[in-house]
């Protein structure tokens, strides 16, 4: 051999400057993720789940480890093993030989690389392997679920709970034997052990043992491996149309597999006895003999199975799995006959007018308003200040007022830190001023304040119920700030230091300082410190307003509250508020899914709840096979108290999970009857139920083979109809309506269409009840398959193409006019199905315009109503008397909203101006005075705006006297709409 080269040694100043930089580039890589573990710590303290956040922090790093040293530990045996048996005297192939240099190089830092390279190896393995914390958790905790697959008799918890550990255990000894082959290789090869000079080449008998033990490893891991794709079998997608082992793979597949396992176990021994007599031939046999049974025994023999045998009598090969795949799937997704009730309907097209009347249960609660529509409308008369907002999508829940149980459009005045105006965009207002909403807001969903008809111009609009801090209403709310919602992305610091007054907005005239148990306490400089780095702001550790006393208060969102304390569950995208003994509490649906159950259909969550709903947050991109409404959650809007209950206390996954975080999910004994009453059937899991429900209310196998009695969810008709079906199905709508089943009892429950497949004509009706008593339970109203009853986009076509609707749209389209259509309602009502569309308009030539209530479209069996009101829609469908059992505009309301600025025109002509010379002159002054108010508020004048305002009340008082003694006939003047802009906030410090 050459003798060894000198590497020149580092100057102890260049060491030191080389740790120092090693330290300097170590804390910026873990400082932050640091701080923010920290700072996570003190969150889960704060809402009492550290316990949590414990357990999933040593479940990570154990797993981190115990991956590490796996495959880290591996590589160096594996490493150190090479060396020790490298050649006493390694020839060199010249004087540039690389390898020498290589060789060289290694030598005089033996000891970095040895352990440098398997430790920086272990660290990203275990890194990897520390995101399998579920899997390993569901393992050690795994339960029985009383049910067994149908071929190898084995529990369903194996495949749930085992079989995934099992499988993610074998993968890394995959990857530690891989990573340890490649590590002992190239030990051989620096040091001699292989060498490539030659025709063929030398290979060191040490090499030679101990690569084809390593190898021979590597296939014996393979026989246990095809051990357990015999169990994954049940998972089968080979054939299109079902999930579960097909016919191919029960009288194919699952042999190969066998003598695979068995030609895996010869070819192991094989390489293991190739290492022991120092005979290469028998591991070359062993590997033709592995590459030519994987061919010919596992692809060559299932394909020709399936092309000549099974494909030409496919309904009758794919007969008992389909059997099974049908009662595995219903189990699965929670529809068994226990749960869904099949009921014939008829769907008949004649109905007369006393029917429709007494059918009191639906039609006196028909739904006018559109929560998806509303938001703006929300907006405009509500918002009170530019700093509230509401979401884009609004909610659906029902209240008992007065004795009668009604649904309520439902939402709260959130804090919305970005509709500051520009001046006020500073760090105190953002996060010390402007901290909470205030006020939950309802407004009963079937009925307007007045119907847009003759010159009434103002009407269409929500009749609203006010419950905030200074209004109270017959919806009680006794604690109406909202530090927690949907639309807060700021954190907020609350609370008063000692010796200072409160500081936080409540009203113009009070401020408000925050009393609650949420958020993490500030006095510690420790913290103080921590949170200015976190959140990069120094202001935080500088401020006098921030000390012993105050709170930060973050992570305030209800979904990512529920997420964050229960990582294992899947989160319902669409969280919905409701008062709960006088407090507003948002409610949260989680699911326990599971990505295989043997022979259950598995299904994309994201493309099964996918619809044109707009402000609902979108499910992850997944395939599951089970799923589960285990868990409802409530997350407090004052103090953000997380608290989850078991809502299937039999559900194994859940039993699995209260066992590995013990206490955290109540029993469904603590859920309060008030609480319970607001539970509504969760809008994802239905839309994946139905979506099954379209297949899987077969049960024939040739039937179910055929397809020919499948549905389809419809698509949406009231969005664009470019799109395809797919893309843009309509969603569910809540309704207060009759029970499907008798009709009498008017129930809160969840709905949907289906059509027939491919097809436009209405096929089944199904409701999910909502009810306590009958809590998901679910009703399918099959219609006969020989009727062609219209579907939803049907019937909407019929609407847009009657002569009456189309002239009157169109006409108010060129009047610079929005029309949108409302959620199209399908409702079971005498024997027949009705559908019923809410119209909206308004300016679209308007930034602050917002939607209101225009007609009402009906229709029956072909026959359209399209009226201001719906009674009267319903009484030109039915004839006189249908409509008396529907709620009038105008009824059921506390508080009417006031009149606006941006009200569309309507078809009928305006009012002629009255000659009333004091009725004229109100007119005048009241436009005078809007016009001040404006003026003021541009040029920040609170002088004259305080002036404007009286000069505006005391026109409006002498407008009403005046139109008062003037009568209210067609001589009346119209006044211009009193509503002035509210006073913005003024700017903070």
């Amino acid at each position: 051999m050459r003798p060894s080269v000198g590497v020149p040694a580092l100057s102890r100043r260049s060491r030191i400057l080389l740790i120092a930089g090693g330290v300097a580039l170590l804390v910026l890589i873990t400082g932050s993720r640091l701080i923010s573990t920290y700072v996570d710590w003190l969150w889960f303290g704060e809402v009492g789940y550290r316990e949590v956040f414990t357990t999933l922090l040593t479940t990570r790093f154990v797993l981190l480890f115990a991956v590490g040293l796996l495959v880290g530990g591996a590589l160096m045996l594996n490493m150190w093993l090479a060396y020790r048996a490298r050649p006493v005297f390694v020839p060199v192939a010249g004087p540039e030989d690389p390898v020498a240099r290589y060789r060289t190089a290694i030598v005089t830092r033996l000891r970095l690389i040895g352990i440098g390279v398997p430790v920086i190896v272990g660290l990203l393995a275990g890194l990897a392997g520390q995101g399998d914390w579920q899997v390993t958790q569901m393992f050690l905790h795994g339960t029985n679920f009383g049910v067994t697959d149908p071929q190898f008799g084995r529990d369903v918890g194996f495949y749930a709970f085992d079989l995934p550990f099992y499988r993610m255990l074998l993968d890394w000894l995959f990857v530690a034997v891989v990573i340890s082959f490649l590590g002992a290789l190239v030990t051989h090869y620096i040091f001699g052990g292989i060498r490539l000079a030659g025709r063929a080449g030398q290979l060191a008998v040490p090499a030679r043992v101990q690569l084809a033990l390593l190898a021979g490893l590597f296939v014996l891991f393979k026989a246990v491996a095809y051990y357990l794709d015999r169990f994954a079998l049940l998972f089968s997608e080979r054939n299109d149309l079902f999930t579960g082992a097909t016919y191919t793979d029960l009288n194919a597949v699952l042999p190969a597999k066998l003598i695979l396992l068995c030609i895996a176990v010869f070819c192991a021994l094989a390489f293991f006895t190739g290492a022991v007599v120092r005979n290469l031939q028998l591991p070359a046999i062993a590997i033709v003999l592995m590459v030519l049974s994987s061919i010919l025994v596992g692809a060559a023999w299932p394909a020709v199975l399936e092309q000549f045998v099974v494909k030409p009598n496919a309904n009758q090969k794919e007969a008992h799995p389909i059997e099974r795949n049908v009662a595995a799937t219903r189990q699965a997704y929670g529809l068994t006959e226990d749960k869904v009730t099949y009921v014939p309907y008829q769907g008949t097209t004649q109905a007369s007018a006393q029917a429709v009347q007494q059918d009191t249960a639906t039609v006196g609660n028909i739904r006018l308003l559109d929560p998806s529509v509303l938001s703006r409308t929300f907006t405009q008369q509500q918002q009170r200040k530019n700093f509230y907002g509401f979401p884009e999508k609004l909610d659906i829940d029902r209240y008992t007022v007065d004795g009668v149980a009604r649904d309520y459009v439902v939402a709260v005045r959130e804090i919305n830190t970005d509709g500051l105006a520009e001046n006020q965009r500073n760090w105190i207002n953002r996060h010390l001023i402007y901290t909470h909403g205030n006020g939950f807001i309802a407004a009963q969903a079937n009925t307007v304040n007045s119907a847009v008809e003759g010159n009434n111009s103002q009407g269409g609009y929500p009749v609203y119920t006010v419950s905030d801090v200074s209004t109270k209403s017959k919806i009680e709310v006794a604690q109406p700030r909202a530090y927690y919602g949907e639309l807060v992305t700021d954190y907020a610091i609350v609370g008063s230091p000692a010796g200072q007054a409160p500081r936080e907005y409540d009203t113009d005239a009070t401020l408000f300082a925050y009393d609650g148990k949420g958020g993490v306490t500030m006095d510690s400089v420790l913290n103080r410190l921590v949170f200015s780095a976190h959140y990069r702001e120094r202001n935080i550790l500088f401020s006098g307003a921030v000390g012993n006393g105050s709170k930060i208060i973050y992570n305030r969102n209800p979904r990512d509250r529920v997420e964050a304390v229960a990582p294992w569950l899947t989160v319902d995208g669409d969280p919905y508020p409701a008062v709960v003994n006088g407090r507003i509490q948002w409610i949260v649906d989680g699911y326990t899914t599971l990505d295989h159950y043997p022979y259950a259909q598995r299904t994309s969550l994201q493309s099964a709840t996918q619809d044109t709903l707009v402000g609902v947050a979108g499910q992850p991109n997944r395939l599951i096979s089970y799923i589960r409404n285990s868990v409802k959650a409530t997350v407090d809007a004052y103090d953000g108290t997380v608290t989850l209950y078991a809502i299937d206390e039999n559900d194994p996954v859940l039993k699995t999970w209260m066992s590995v975080f013990p206490g955290t999910v109540r029993p469904s004994s603590d859920i309060s009857p008030e609480l319970r009453s607001h539970f509504r059937y969760p809008e994802d899991l239905f839309k994946v139920q139905r979506e099954l429900l379209s297949r899987y209310h077969v049960s024939n196998p040739a039937e179910f083979f055929s397809t020919v009695s499948f549905w389809d969810v419809p698509s949406d008709p009231t969005k664009d109809t470019s799109a395809t079906q797919a893309a843009n199905p309509q969603p569910p709508y809540y309704v207060l309506a009759g029970d499907p089943k008798n009709g009498t009892t008017p129930h809160f429950q969840l709905t949907s269409a289906l059509v027939s497949l491919r097809r436009e004509f209405l096929s089944a009706y199904v409701s999910a009840s909502s009810e306590p008593g009958t809590y998901g339970k679910i009703t399918v109203l099959q219609l006969p398959s020989d009727t062609q009853t219209p579907g939803p986009q049907q019937v909407q076509t019929q609407f847009t193409t009657s002569t009456r609707v189309s002239s009157e749209l169109n006409l108010l389209r060129q009047q610079q006019t929005r029309v949108t259509y409302g959620n199209l309602l399908t409702l079971p009502v005498a024997g027949g199905l009705l559908y019923v569309e809410p119209i909206y308009i308004e300016r679209s030539s308007q930034e602050s315009s917002f939607p209101q209530l225009n007609k009402v479209l009906v229709s029956y069996a072909g026959r359209i109503g399209y009226q201001p009101t719906l009674a009267k829609a319903l009484e030109e469908v039915f004839g006189a008397g249908a409509g008396e059992s529907t709620t009038q505009p105008g009824d059921g309301g506390t508080t009417t909203p006031p009149p606006t600025t941006s009200a569309p025109p309507t078809t009928s002509a305006p009012p002629p101006i009255g000659t009333s010379p004091d009725l004229d002159q109100a007119v005048h002054d009241i436009s005078t005075a809007l016009a001040a108010i404006k003026d003021a508020q541009a040029r920040g004048d609170w002088q004259a705006l305080g002036k404007a305002y009286a000069d505006l009340e005391s026109a409006t008082q002498r407008y009403e006297q005046a139109r008062a003694s003037a009568g209210t006939g067609s001589t009346t003047a119209t006044a211009p709409t009193t509503t002035a802009p509210a006073p913005s906030p003024t700017p903070g410090g």
